[in-house]
């Protein structure tokens, strides 16, 4: 997300929402989204149950990205940054919000997902 503000934080949350809502709408989706993001070439040609598997965690990475984007864009998340690590670690609000958000996204990710808990996580101040 390029923009701050007000503006900024009503994209995200429209862009999470929609995300979420069209996973709602049609399982489907969750593949075409998955096979949006960069993968091994490898997981590109598996079938059956380990293409589902690829897929649920390429999706399961992508949740959980745009979560962190709207919660950094609300001020509810920051990156903290490390003399070791090339990429900056985000750091929740709260003790166990981190389990929390981990389960959430297990949810939504599910053979019989459900959104409602990481809807509530991420989109609620």
């Amino acid at each position: 997300m390029v923009g701050s503000g007000p503006e900024a934080i009503a994209d995200s949350v429209v862009v999470f929402s929609a995300l979420l809502d069209a996973i709602d709408a049609d399982p489907a989706v969750r593949r075409r989204v998955a096979d949006r993001f960069p993968g091994l070439e490898q997981a590109a040609a598996v079938t059956g149950g380990a293409a589902r598997e690829s897929s649920r965690l390429t999706l399961r990475w992508a949740l959980h990205q745009v979560a962190v984007m709207e919660l950094t864009a609300r001020g509810a998340a920051r990156r903290q940054l490390s003399w070791s690590d090339t990429a900056a670690t985000p750091r929740c609000p709260a003790d166990g919000f981190e389990d929390r958000l981990g389960r959430a996204l297990e949810a939504a990710v599910a053979d019989q997902h459900a959104t409602e808990a990481l809807r509530k996580l991420v989109l609620t101040p």
